[in-house]
């Protein structure tokens, strides 16, 4: 019988071949195993988000959220997700304001640029905070 690690190991491999369903797979099952574990939530948000399944990305990094509320990147992804999504119906401002002024204090305003995975992505959080958003 496969642990919840095993599953994660094989979702990693799966990803890193860009296998994403079976990626997707790998993680779901990891998460019935383990479902108090927010990594593999944000694991398999990262998948949807490369596979381009906005709605699930979206709905994998509420959950780690909820799980572990302090989680930066989780914060960030959710951040670029509702300022800058393709998907123009998963955009939401004032949630984006709202998670990024989160996402500010869990780092003290240390880093309000937060680091992200891509630059321009980042952008529109960061044009909401010179406007007088944040």
């Amino acid at each position: 019988m496969k642990s919840e690690a095993d599953f994660t190991r094989r979702g990693d491999v799966a990803f890193w071949r860009r296998e994403f369903d079976k990626a997707i797979g790998d993680y779901t099952e990891a998460v019935r195993l383990e479902p108090d574990n927010p990594a593999n939530y944000f694991r398999r948000a990262w998948v949807h988000y490369e596979a381009k399944q906005f709605s699930q990305e979206g709905a994998d990094l509420r959950e780690t959220l909820r799980l572990e509320p302090a989680n930066t990147n989780a914060l960030v992804m959710l951040v670029l997700l509702l300022s800058d999504c393709p998907d123009k119906s998963l955009r939401n401002a004032k949630e984006a304001v709202d998670v990024t002024r989160k996402a500010c204090e869990v780092t003290e305003w240390k880093q309000w640029r937060l680091g992200c995975r891509s630059g321009s992505r980042l952008r529109p959080s960061w044009r909401l905070r010179r406007s007088g958003g944040l």
